[in-house]
């Protein structure tokens, strides 16, 4: 798998991206990637964007999440899932400041992004601005080819989330984080 430590990369194939950070890869995050790698069109690239470290590192310094994988061990995992390029970039003061159209303009024009999967609570751009409302109404406007595909992470197809009240309701790629937060990693290999 080949690495890139920047938003860009000069091919000229168009690119099927996944986008996030991917801690654990779960099993919304293998779905994720399933879409990804089955919207690589012949000639096309699959890529996942994600972050060598987490953006509350830089957002919110001293309290970010505990980690469930090592840098090294995510790469394998994006290997291994069939990835052929991972753009894994800091997350810094450029990242940070990107307005969400800013970031999709990088993802259309440099990476040359043909489509993308993201979890459907996917936010992105300077003060988490963008949603996957925004990126539909960005796919729609002349001029770009852009598709998208949405999943919610954590859930199979057809599946609904809890209501709010519920316990439940903590969105499935947290819940592993918390569980070895707590010491009981044993819950959290079978949940």
């Amino acid at each position: 798998m080949r690495i890139y430590h920047k938003l860009s990369d000069g091919s000229e194939r168009r690119l099927a991206l996944a986008i996030g950070f991917f801690d654990g890869f779960h099993l919304g995050h293998r779905e994720i990637a399933r879409l990804t790698l089955r919207s690589r069109a012949p000639g096309r690239r699959a890529a996942v964007l994600t972050f060598a470290e987490h953006p509350s590192a830089y957002l919110r310094p001293g309290n970010e999440p505990p980690l469930l994988t090592t840098e090294q061990e995510r790469l394998c995992l994006f290997a291994e899932a069939g990835f052929d390029e991972c753009f894994f970039v800091p997350f810094d003061e450029r990242i940070a400041t990107l307005s969400p159209v800013q970031f999709l303009e990088i993802l259309v024009e440099r990476l040359r992004v043909a489509t993308v999967a993201v979890g459907e609570t996917f936010r992105f751009g300077h003060g988490r601005a963008g949603d996957t409302t925004l990126m539909r109404e960005f796919s729609r406007k002349p001029r770009r080819e852009l598709s998208l595909r949405f999943r919610p992470l954590g859930m199979p197809t057809g599946a609904s989330r809890a209501p709010a009240s519920e316990p439940s309701s903590q969105p499935a790629r947290s819940r592993p984080r918390i569980v070895c937060s707590e010491g009981e990693a044993t819950k959290s290999a079978v949940s």
